[in-house]
Parts: structure tokens; sequence; C-alpha cells
């Protein structure tokens, strides 16, 4: 099992032993390599003990080790991956390939100053520990190069995927999280200086369940320092009900923070200074931006974008809010704002709020306007007519387009669907979210001939009704598709040992098998306990992906899509599940409305879970080797992770 991260120039602590639970002494050891060195130099195996010691010196990355332990009563082996920090060559680039990869990020084997490039969607789905501090801030890049990494579950205080950056760029990401924080925690920074937010995504779940006085953001806690978030967005839920300084996006941006073409999809709870894209604001220009869903103030200071402007200084540090809108529902006490709670050096041009809105009809753009002044524009509430019409915002001097232009090479910033729906950020999409796919229209008979005699009209063969979410019959290895209630014939082809890619109509999928160690390659046969991981694209955001295994209905659960359209995740074999051939169901939605269902035969096979009497070459010791390495493994993990968690605490 593995991976052990050995970063270079630290010694390991404690020494990583191999379990020899089911072993009779005496048991000795012996270590062999898949490769050409059987150890990164420094590192030393105990063939009496089974403990691998010392001080790695070199950067061999990616040894894979074959550790057999021999007893009186029989023999076990596993298999060790070796990971550690190996920039690609010439690029001086860290690339995470997989979650053994990302593993090595966690650590911080490679360094805060580093630069990172994921090549892949890495479905995580466990806890995350953030390697960086106030101190050692990271100051490289991460790149994620338009892929994902889902199920990061972030708790703690002051954490986040990065809890301090510096000097930094983020770029072209999307993730997903679960944050339960004690203080000052948010979704991808916690405290971002001087750091570039570029096409940045993040969707999940944001929950704070006690006052702790610190900022939470969909994306960052705080930013200062010309920190600019460009063409991002956070979709989800924000639930902190005893606390103050909520933001959708950057929850207290101030020292020259630039917030441009940039959103905020879902709902805040909270007390105090809340806002649909930042909470409390010094120094900040908001462009282009805009925020939907709904916000829910037990306090004061709540607007629609902002929640309190406050100038730190004398000068008047200014909040610049330009062509942005809200349409975010709002539910405060007092001093409630369409666009901003309360302002100080306050100017907003060209941007609106929708009217209609439970909380925000009859208000003021801002909420409460200081002594210290600003410009509290003769702007009022716009109605739901005004807030689809292409018409209305290019009067305005919007940048707008009717429908879609391809952001690459469009002067404009903003799309729209005229008359069907408030404006689109066209960096935010890649193809045109206006077209509705039609039925295709019947095509026309043929004018028929006059014959000689009347012809009978001939009998139409009945249509057989299909119900998609009925079990079909299909062998181990076969699979079936429905899209919009029709059948769809599904591409597959094998990308790797244990990966299938292809297409249902509209969506391109990929189904990750288990491990390569535990399943036999390039079939479509897994174990009780192993994962199915999936990664899908085309689909309609916000909607969720459930997966069904039968013969005997057993759920495997749902995974939600993001707001671009994919999702990634993945799902668990339950441990008691019956042995045999089973088929798998995933059902979800189309980015075009279309309900996709996906059937696919797998095969179960489980293993015996006893170890032999006496050591021999029958298979019942070869299954029982299996057996092992499971729980040396599981033995290998855990020390792992508690060497990691030391290394971090020092």
């Amino acid at each position: 099992s593995g991976p052990i991260t050995l970063i270079a120039g630290n010694p390991i602590t404690p020494d990583v032993t191999f379990s020899r639970s089911g072993l009779t002494d005496p048991v000795s050891y012996r270590v062999a390599s898949e490769v050409s060195t059987s150890l990164p130099d420094g590192v030393t195996f105990n063939t009496s003990t089974g403990a691998i010691s010392g001080i790695p010196t070199s950067t061999t990355r990616d040894v894979a080790l074959i550790i057999t332990a021999t007893g009186s009563n029989g023999v076990a082996s596993a298999r060790l991956v070796v990971e550690n920090c190996v920039l690609t060559d010439n690029a001086g680039i860290f690339e995470i390939d997989d979650a053994l990869d990302l593993g090595v990020f966690e650590a911080g084997a490679c360094g805060m100053d580093a630069d990172y490039e994921l090549t892949a969607d890495i479905a995580w789905n466990r806890p995350w520990s953030s390697n960086t501090s106030a101190n050692e801030p990271f100051t490289g890049t991460f790149d994620g190069d338009g892929h994902s990494i889902t199920g990061l579950q972030i708790s703690g205080g002051r954490t986040a995927f990065l809890a301090y950056t510096d000097n930094a760029t983020i770029k072209d990401l999307s993730f997903s999280a679960t944050v339960t924080g004690d203080y000052a925690s948010s979704g991808l920074v916690r405290l971002a200086s001087n750091t570039i937010i570029d096409n940045v995504h993040g969707s999940g779940t944001i929950s704070i369940p006690v006052d702790d006085g610190g900022c939470h953001g969909g994306i960052a806690g705080e930013t200062d320092n010309g920190t600019v978030v460009s063409d991002s967005s956070f979709t989800g839920t924000i639930n902190a009900p005893s606390s103050s300084f909520l933001g959708g996006v950057v929850a207290c941006p101030y020292a020259t923070t630039i917030i441009e073409r940039s959103y905020f999809d879902g709902d805040i709870t909270g007390v105090d200074d809340i806002g649909g894209i930042g909470g409390w604001i010094d120094d900040t220009d908001i462009r282009d931006s805009y925020a939907i869903g709904s916000i829910t103030a037990t306090g004061v200071d709540t607007g629609g974008l902002v929640g309190w402007h406050e100038s730190a200084d004398a000068d008047g540090d200014g909040l610049v809010v330009s062509n942005s809108y809200s349409s975010m529902s709002i539910s405060g006490v007092n001093i409630i704002g369409g666009l901003v709670g309360r302002g100080e050096s306050t100017m907003i041009s060209n941007s609106f709020w929708e009217a209609g809105l439970a909380g925000i009809d009859g208000l003021d753009p801002i909420g409460g306007l200081s002594d210290q002044g600003g410009t509290q524009p003769n702007i009022t509430a716009t109605s739901a007519t005004d807030m689809t019409s292409f018409d209305f915002f290019d009067n305005a001097g919007w940048a707008i387009v009717d429908e879609w232009e391809d952001p690459a090479t469009s002067q404009n910033v903003w799309g729209i669907c005229d008359g069907e729906g408030r404006p689109f950020l066209l960096s935010h999409h890649a193809t045109d979210p206006c077209v509705v796919a039609q039925q295709p229209n019947p095509q026309p008979s043929p004018a028929p001939s006059t014959p000689a005699t009347p012809t009978p009209p001939a009998t139409a063969t009945p249509v057989p009704t299909v119900n998609p979410s009925t079990p079909p019959t299909i062998p181990t290895g076969g699979s079936l598709a429905y899209v919009g209630g029709r059948v769809v014939e599904p591409s597959m082809s094998w990308s790797n040992d244990n990966t299938i890619r292809g297409t249902i109509g509209p969506v391109d999928f990929a189904l990750t098998l288990g491990s390569p160690q535990l399943n036999t390659p390039r079939t479509l046969s897994v174990i009780p306990g192993s994962t199915l991981a999936i990664d899908l694209t085309g689909l309609r955001p916000n909607t969720s992906t459930v997966a069904t295994l039968f013969s005997t209905p057993t759920s495997l659960g749902e995974v939600k899509v993001d707001a671009t359209g994919r999702l990634g995740g993945s799902f668990l074999i339950p441990r008691n599940i019956e042995a045999g051939a089973h088929r798998l169901r995933l059902e979800m939605t189309a980015a075009n409305g279309d309900p996709v269902t996906f059937w696919l035969g797998i095969d179960v096979s489980t293993l015996p879970l006893q170890l032999p009497v006496t050591g021999s070459n029958d298979s019942t010791a070869i299954v029982a080797l299996w057996t092992l390495l499971l729980g040396i493994g599981l033995t290998v993990m855990a020390r792992r992770s508690s060497r990691l968690k030391r290394l971090r605490s020092e």
C-alpha cells in the first residue's frame, strides 16, 4: 500500500514497520524492487524487524517495493510506493498526476515556493490539511490546467485549501469542499496577500458553528496588498448563524483588492456585515460581477453585493462598484441596501439590483450612507423584465452581447439570453448557454403518387415503451444508455488498466474501478470495499448524479455537479455486497435538461478473510497473501498519516 512520502533531508520518524499480524515467530523480512534501485539513497531496511529508517538524500520518485514477510506458518507480501518530490525536467514544476501526488503537495514535500500543475481530475474525498502558515505562506504557482479537485474535507481554524498565500498564483482550477471551521476558515485561501486568483471555481458548504470573529468566504477569507480575483466563482452555502463578516466570493477584501468578472450563487446565513460578493470591505474595486441567491441576516449592514464598506483612514479609501448586479433575496434587521448595506466613501456606477425579491423592495442602493460621503447614485430597483433585457443593459453602456460570443476573441464581457435570463459572464462559458436542444422537426412526407387502386394505409409498428430506471438484462462488460428517454449507444474504451472513458450522447465520462493492485486489469471486476471514481462533463450545473447497484437495489450515494457542469467524485462498493454479476446505474441530467441513465454490467468478487495454516503454493495461500496485503497496507497508511502530522506540527 502507500504512499509513504520521504522528504529529502528529513529523517523517517518514527520508523515505518510492517505488520506481523497473523504470522507466527520467527518472522523474517526481505525487500525487492520493481525498478533498478531498491531504496532511495540514505534509507535502510532491517530484514529482521521489517523497519524502514534513515534520512533520504536522493530524489527518486515512485519507487515500488515488494516487502515479503515469512513466518513459521506462511508467507505474505505487500507492495509499498515511496514518493519523493521530483520536479519535472527543465520546467521546474511538480506535476500532480493523482491523489498520491496531491498528498505530496499537501505534505509540503517540495516546499512552499515550488510550482505545481494538475494533469488530471482528482477525487480526494478525505480530510485535507494545508501545510502553510503566516510565517511560511505559499509563494509559488498552483496551475489547475482546467482540472478539478473534489471531495476536500477542511476543518479547524485559520485554514482553507491553502491557508496563507503571498505573491502567489492560483489559476484554472475547479474544487469542491466541505469546510467546518472554528476560526477564519474559507474554501480556497484563508488569507491571500499580493496573490492572483484567476479562473478558479469552487462549490460546496462552509459551516461555522460558533462566533469566531473571523472572515469566511467562498473563495477567500481575507485579501490584501493588490490581490486580484478574476473570472472566478463560488456556488454553494455559507452557514454561520452566529458569525459576522461573510462574503460569497471574498469575505474581507481590502488594501487595493480587485474583484472582477466573478460571481456567487447560493445562500448565506449570519449576523452582521454580509454581502453576496464581500462582507466587510476597505479599498476595493468590484467590477463586472454579480450575486444571486439569498442572504439571511439577524443583524445589520447587509447588502446584495457588499455588507459594510468602512474606510480605514482619513484619506477615505474607496469602494468602487461598476457594471455589476445583485439578485439576492435579503432578510435583515437594519441598514440593508440593494447593493451595499453601509457605505463610506462609496461610488457606484451602472449597477443594478432586482426588484420583487424579498427584503429589498423600496431600498436605496446603499442602505446607510455615512458622513464621509461618496456617491449615492440615482439608481432604483430594476424590474425582473429589465433584468432579462439586452436593450436595458446595452443602453446602460455594458459591454454585452445578445446571446453568446467566444470569450477568447470577444470584446464584450457579458452575454444575455434576451427575455429569458439575467446577464452571464462570457468568460465562464465555453459554449452558448442560450442554446436549448430542440426536438428534430418531423420530416415532410413525400408527395404521394396517384395509384390506380387506393392502397390501405400501412399499420405503424408500435414503438416499445422503455423505462430507463428498470434494470436491463446486460452481461458483465455490457452497457446501455438512455438520453431523454431514447436509447443511445455509449462509446467506451480503456485508457489504462482500470479506467474506461467514453461518451453518452452529450455527456463525457471516465469511470475508474478500484485500484489496479486489487482488481483484475482491463476487466469490470471489483471487490467489496473498493471504489468507483467517476468524472463527468456536459451536465447541468448544480444537479446531482445518483449511483445505484443492482441485483437488489443498493444505493451508492450521490455527487453534486459544480457550476461548470463537471462532476468528480467516488462511490464505495459496500463490503457486505453479494458476490456475482451486478448492474451499475448512474442517473444524471445533461446540460440541455435531458435526463440521462447509464447502465453498466460489472462483476463483484469477494476474497476469503483467513490465513493459510501452513505456507503453500495453492490458491488458498495466494488469496491469503492478498488478504494480508490489505492489512499491511492499512497499517502503513495509518503510520504514514501519523508521521506526516508530526512533520506538520514541527
